[in-house]
């Protein structure tokens, strides 16, 4: 039975780290890293990765029964102890960045919510005085980890992190559910599932599988529409940008709404063809995006959605001159000129003034007035 689960876990392990892979190539490369709370997700992303190879590499050394190396096994374990409640701190750093968004962690952020895996970092010392570090003389060349008589510990600070977690989700659900972060009330649920059956099973390689499938909901429901692009510009599909307002709106910032729609395009289709005119349409896309902020440009068809935020009114005046005079001019593409016309509808959106679905649809409705 004991070599059946600890088979298992290995294959949880490896579908972890694959996951874990896939999620830290995907952002990579797909991905902007805007503000704080997505470097924190990228942090998670990196390090249950590289905590799942240290482990496999663990489980191989104990397994094959290679004493040369089984010190270094036992450091990977406790290692691997320090962050089944170190990566719970991160998550609910992550979690309040989403609600506060302030883009800082400050001195007390660090102390509260970093005071289980001090606990656990004290424990973990006292253990590795004792001669019974975590069982690894009786392991019998599984990964099933013996706490001794601290084993019970780490999964109570745990607890303690998770209720944290559901403190702070329910205190700002108003402001994760006007930004349609749904997935933040899933993770609880899965979190309780993981830690259990570690605890039920008392291993280790339990926890990155679990970390990978909260990190892979995150990337689904929080950054895969935004993800989403279109196949001409790569730039943002309409609900990405739905979703980036939702965002903002939720925050309650102040922000200017900008629709650029270039006019004409039927006739500037026929007159250089279909080939030509997506060729200008990327060009402009470019421009566009070099001169906005990311994640707060979308485009369809020839219509581009702009967010100016926390800009003052010159600022935002500068933005839309500029554009302006850019489009006095021509642009160029496999040595053809073109000179296109546009239109810009504006929507100033004060703080508490206006709901996501009230822009979308003005945007949506042909930008006539709400």
């Amino acid at each position: 039975m004991g070599y059946i689960i600890m088979k298992l876990n290995f294959y949880l392990e490896c579908a972890g780290m694959i996951i874990g892979i896939i999620l830290w190539c995907g952002c990579s490369m797909r991905y902007g890293i805007l503000d704080l709370k997505d470097r924190i997700y990228m942090s998670m992303i990196r390090s249950s990765t590289v905590m799942s190879a240290c482990n496999l590499l663990a489980c191989v050394i104990i397994r094959r029964n290679w004493l040369s190396f089984r010190l270094v096994a036992g450091i990977v374990v406790c290692i691997a102890f320090l962050y089944m409640v170190g990566i719970l701190m991160y998550l609910n750093i992550y979690l309040k960045e989403c609600i506060d968004n302030s883009n800082m962690i400050t001195t007390k952020d660090y102390v509260l919510l970093g005071i289980p895996s001090f606990v656990n970092a004290l424990i973990l010392l006292v253990n590795c005085g004792t001669q019974y570090v975590f069982g690894l003389p009786r392991m019998e060349e599984n990964m099933q980890v013996v706490f001794n008589s601290w084993y019970k510990i780490p999964y109570l600070l745990v607890i303690i992190s998770v209720i944290v977690y559901i403190f702070m989700m329910c205190k700002g659900r108003n402001i994760l559910l006007a930004k349609k972060q749904y997935e933040i009330f899933l993770i609880p649920f899965v979190l309780v599932i993981v830690y259990y059956i570690q605890y039920r099973f008392k291993s280790i390689l339990v926890i990155n599988f679990g970390v990978s499938i909260m990190l892979l909901l995150l990337y689904v429901f929080a950054y895969g529409t935004v993800l989403r692009r279109d196949d001409l510009t790569h730039m943002p599909e309409l609900y990405g940008f739905e979703k980036m307002l939702a965002y903002r709106s939720g925050m309650q910032q102040n922000m200017l709404v900008v629709v650029l729609t270039i006019l004409d395009w039927d006739k500037m289709q026929k007159e250089y063809g279909y080939e030509k005119t997506n060729h200008f349409l990327k060009h402009i896309a470019r421009y566009l995006m070099r001169n906005t902020a990311p994640n707060a440009i979308a485009r369809r068809n020839h219509q581009f959605y702009i967010i100016l935020e926390n800009e003052d009114y010159e600022q935002q005046e500068k933005w839309l001159e500029e554009v302006t005079k850019r489009f006095d001019h021509d642009w160029m593409t496999h040595h053809t000129k073109a000179t296109f016309s546009m239109q810009m509808d504006k929507m100033e959106c004060k703080e508490k003034e206006y709901q996501t679905q009230d822009i979308m649809n003005w945007i949506v409705g042909g930008q006539d007035g709400i």
